[in-house]
């Protein structure tokens, strides 16, 4: 089925063509659907010169599209294939609602490049304009999509003002690559024509890559440019220093000493995103420690944080352990001191007493001993007494017989 018109066309109603051949639509001026027009089909073609604008409850297999200027819009309820897609100078917005999307080139001048699908496989993205190519890439059903592959060329540079992914591969043939809004769930590589870069925020193993990063629960951004400068505010585990210099051909990386990750890195759900900073447009090269991890916390630092918060408090039941056994340790020899104080009390009365009993016994023993010697100097004195009589009377009697 073929429609053609010399100035717009709009599509009102369902056309449902089944089979070969399929749906060519084309207008000199610009293709669009109200809300109640819808595609069903196996192939659709369509050619303009002002726009195209399908956000309809579209069923299309297979999708070939191109237009001269202005914006480019498609919906597609379910997988979709894009054989080839050409647009001017403005936005391109591709919708798979639910499944895939895989294109296999796409051609664009400039402009926004917006693409939601769970599912992408870009194999061929190829920016030809002189003003830049800004991409979108999220996934449908959910914010983060499950597995994201690009290979792009660019002569001025591709820049990603957001890419949500669990699993992502980008191949830029340019050099400069930019991402404002990086979101990794689980691995994903990254490279222009100067650098590579491996984000892997779940196997703990090295990478031979000029860097690696690990991002596990953030966005962050990341741009590669000429010279082989990167900017990142992610967390760097590894880089090859030799790889990796300023425009004036230094290195700037200087030691991965404090860049290792020190703690297990876990998966983040997919889905979930965090906001971004925007880019400092001043932003340091990646010189070291000081940004490394450039304001986005990361579990390595909660674990840092946790583990000075078990420190400060393993200190703190230290100090009062210490405090408290000092006060046991005073107790003790408060108690040790009375104790000695009425033990040397109880030993001076019992030597007082001692003392004393025996000054008494003493005195005792000297009184006995002077009333012993008392008795004994009387009795001497008595016998001298008697003896003297009996000396006397017998000098008298022997007088008296003579």
């Amino acid at each position: 089925m073929r429609v053609k018109t010399l100035g717009d066309l709009v599509i009102t109603d369902l056309i449902d063509v089944q089979g070969a051949g399929g749906v060519r639509l084309e207008a000199n001026g610009s293709i669009e659907q109200s809300d109640s027009g819808r595609i069903h089909t196996s192939f659709l073609e369509t050619a303009s010169s002002k726009g195209q604008l399908l956000t309809g409850e579209n069923r299309i297999s297979v999708l070939k599209a191109v237009n001269g200027n202005g914006d480019l819009s498609f919906t597609n309820m379910t997988d979709l294939v894009v054989e080839a897609l050409q647009n001017g100078e403005g936005q391109i917005n591709l919708l798979v609602l639910a499944g895939g999307l895989k294109v296999t080139r796409l051609q664009a001048a400039g402009g926004l490049l917006t693409i939601k699908a769970d599912r992408l496989e870009l194999e061929k993205l190829v920016h030809d304009g002189a003003s830049g190519l800004f991409l979108d890439v999220t996934g449908s059903s959910r914010e983060m999509a499950e597995d994201v592959l690009i290979k792009g060329t660019s002569p001025t540079g591709l820049h990603f003002t957001r890419l949500t992914t669990d699993f992502g591969v980008i191949q830029g043939e340019t050099e400069r690559l930019g991402f404002d809004h990086l979101r990794i769930g689980t691995y994903a590589e990254i490279e222009n024509s100067l650098n590579n870069v491996i984000i892997d925020n779940l196997n703990r193993k090295y990478y031979e890559t000029d860097l690696q990063l690990s991002v596990p629960t953030k966005a962050f951004y990341l741009m590669l440019n000429p010279g082989s400068e990167i900017k990142t505010n992610g967390f760097i585990i590894r880089y090859n220093a030799a790889r990796i210099s300023n425009d004036l051909g230094k290195t700037v990386l200087e030691t991965t000493g404090d860049m290792q990750v020190q703690a297990s890195l876990s998966t983040p759900k997919p889905g979930e995103s965090d906001a971004v900073q925007k880019t400092p447009e001043t932003d340091y090269l990646i010189t070291g420690i000081e940004n490394v991890l450039g304001g986005q916390e990361t579990e390595v630092e909660q674990d840092a944080d946790e583990e000075e918060e078990a420190e400060e408090e393993e200190t703190g039941e230290e100090e009062e352990a210490e405090a408290q056994d000092v006060d046991e340790e005073g107790e003790a020899e408060g108690q040790s001191a009375e104790v000695k104080e009425e033990a040397e009390a109880q030993d001076a009365d019992e030597e007082e007493e001692a003392e004393a009993q025996d000054a008494d016994e003493e005195e005792e023993a000297e009184a006995q001993e002077t009333d012993e010697e008392g008795e004994a100097e009387e009795q001497d004195t008595e016998e001298e007494v008697e003896a003297e009589e009996q000396n006397a009377e017998v000098e008298h009697e022997a007088k008296v017989q003579e």
